[in-house]
């Protein structure tokens, strides 16, 4: 189970996500069409006998050196904090 507040964490790193597309596409309008997915990987029954078992993904062509991230953790908290440090990092 999530915490709410870690949820709540991730939604505003989805629309600081999603804020910073749309800066960038006011400048340049090239995307592509998966701009901003975002994922979470819960653990499955075999994950969660492994470090790094929770992970975030996102697709971001427009922002971000590459185009496909992942940010994993052995708990939801510090996946969230690796993406929330990388992605600010960009911006």
């Amino acid at each position: 189970m999530i915490p709410q507040t870690e949820l709540e964490r991730f939604y505003a790193l989805r629309q600081f996500v999603f804020d910073n597309i749309k800066r960038k596409l006011e400048i340049d309008s090239h995307c592509k069409s998966y701009e901003g997915a975002m994922a979470i990987h819960f653990p499955d029954y075999f994950d969660g006998r492994l470090s790094d078992s929770w992970a975030i993904t996102l697709d971001c062509y427009v922002f971000g050196p590459s185009r496909h991230y992942r940010w994993a953790g052995d708990t939801f908290l510090m996946a969230l904090e690796k993406a929330e440090k990388e992605i600010k990092s960009w911006v």
